[in-house]
C-alpha cells in the first residue's frame, strides 16, 4: 500500500524525528526497516513505534478498507485516552500514532494555552510533572512551586523535552493540537480508515482568569480542520466545566456533539441541566459500576434522559471492557490500552444498534 503525499510526510517526519541526519541511527528509505541496529542510540519503545507504523501504515500491509470508517454507528468507539498512553509518554505525537496503529477509533488530547495562546496537547495546565521545565527554566514557577504552560510562549515549550507520566521515555516534544491533527488526518488518508478525535480543554475557568479564551480557540480550530460537518472524521468535545460546554453549545453556536465529564455521582437536577447542552455523559467507570461488577444505576438514569455514555478509564482489563461493552449500553469507553479495547469489543457479541453518538 502506497503512502499518499501527506501521510507519507506524516510518517517520515517521525523517521528523521528518531533517526536525525548524521546520527547512528539508519537512514534511506522509510519502508527498509531490516537495517535498524537496537544497540543504536534511539531506545528499543521507539524502534517499535517505527515498526508499528510500518506494519500498520506503511509499505505492505493491508489495511481497512479505502474509505472504512472507524467510528463505524453500529458499534462503541474504543477511544485512546492520551494516545496510547499505557505503551508511551501521553500526549505525545508517538502515542497517538501508536493509537492509530492499534485500531483506536477515537483519540484524545487533553488541551491546554500557551502564553501566546495556541492549544497544545498536555492533560495537566503545569509542566514540571512531565516535562524538564525545571531545568530548562528554572526561575519561572509560580510561587505554588509550579510551572505552568500559560507562563510560556510555544517557542520556550518547543524547548522542552516531554518524559511522560506512568510511562516515560526520552526523545518527545509537546505537540500542539494542530501537529495533532495533522498526524490523525493524515494517516487517516494514508490508509483510509478515519479515526476521529475527542478533545478536552482542560479547567476552562483557571484560563478565563488567565486572560486565555479557550473554548473559541478549540471551536475555531475543529472548524478550520473540517470537523464540525464531520467530512474528515468525527470529533466529540468532551469537559467537566459544564458552563464551558454552555459556552460553546449556545454562545458559540459549536453543533457538534459534546459529552459532559463527571468524577462524582451527579444528581438528577445536574443530569437534566447537562441534558440540555450535552449529547453524552463521561463518568468514571466506579459511577457505573463498582468495584464488585455491581451496577450503581447511573447507566439507566442518564440513559433515560438521552444520554450516551463514555465511562472512564480502563487499563488492560480485557474482561471489565467486555462486561461494560455487553452490560451497560455504552457509546464508547476511554482505555490507555487501545489494542487490547479493540480485542475486547471483538470478544463480545454486539448487536445492530441506531447511531449512538449523538450530535445536534
Amino acid at each position: 500500500m502506497l503512502l499518499i503525499p501527506r501521510g507519507r510526510a506524516v510518517v517520515e517526519s517521525f523517521w528523521t524525528t528518531l533517526f536525525p541526519p548524521g546520527s547512528s541511527g539508519p537512514s534511506g528509505n522509510l519502508c527498509n526497516l531490516g537495517v535498524v541496529d537496537f544497540t543504536t542510540r534511539a531506545s528499543a519503545l521507539l524502534v517499535a513505534l517505527v515498526l508499528i507504523l510500518f506494519v500498520f501504515v506503511g509499505c505492505a500491509a493491508p489495511a481497512a478498507p479505502r474509505g472504512a470508517s472507524a467510528d463505524a454507528a453500529d458499534r462503541p468507539l474504543v477511544i485512546a485516552h492520551r494516545g496510547a498512553s499505557g505503551y508511551l509518554p501521553e500526549h505525545t505525537l508517538a502515542a497517538y500514532a501508536l493509537a492509530f496503529g492499534m485500531g483506536a477509533d477515537v483519540i484524545e488530547p487533553d488541551l491546554v494555552m500557551t502564553k501566546d495562546g495556541v492549544l497544545i496537547c498536555s492533560h495537566d495546565l503545569t509542566a514540571e510533572t512531565t516535562t524538564d521545565v525545571a531545568s530548562v527554566f528554572p526561575d519561572r514557577a509560580r510561587a505554588d512551586g509550579k510551572w505552568y504552560y500559560a507562563d510560556l510562549t510555544l517557542a520556550e515549550v518547543r524547548r522542552l523535552e516531554k518524559l511522560g507520566r506512568a510511562v516515560r521515555a526520552r526523545g518527545h516534544r509537546v505537540p500542539t493540537l494542530e501537529e495533532m491533527v495533522e498526524l490523525v488526518q493524515g494517516l487517516s488518508a494514508s490508509t483510509g480508515r478515519t479515526v476521529g478525535i475527542i478533545p478536552e480543554p482542560k479547567n476552562p475557568a483557571f484560563h478565563r482568569r488567565e486572560g486565555l479564551a479557550i473554548e473559541p480557540a478549540l471551536v475555531q480550530a475543529l472548524r478550520r480542520h473540517g470537523y464540525e460537518n464531520k467530512p474528515v472524521g468525527r470529533a466529540i468535545i468532551q469537559c467537566f466545566d459544564l458552563e464551558s460546554l454552555k459556552i460553546m453549545r449556545n454562545e458559540l453556536a459549536c453543533t457538534l456533539p459534546m459529552v459532559f465529564l463527571v468524577g462524582d455521582m451527579p444528581s438528577d437536577e445536574l443530569l437534566r441541566e447537562a441534558r440540555s447542552v450535552a449529547d453524552g455523559l463521561g463518568p468514571r467507570r466506579t459511577l457505573i459500576e463498582r468495584d464488585d461488577a455491581s451496577p450503581t444505576g447511573l447507566h439507566e438514569r442518564a440513559q433515560r434522559l438521552g444520554f450516551v455514555l463514555y465511562p472512564w478509564t480502563f487499563a488492560n482489563d480485557r474482561d471489565a471492557m467486555r462486561r461494560f461493552f455487553a452490560s451497560y449500553g455504552i457509546a464508547g469507553l476511554f482505555t490507555d490500552y487501545p489494542d487490547v479495547g479493540v480485542e475486547a469489543r471483538h470478544m463480545t457479541a454486539q448487536h445492530n444498534a441506531p447511531d449512538r453518538h449523538g450530535g445536534q
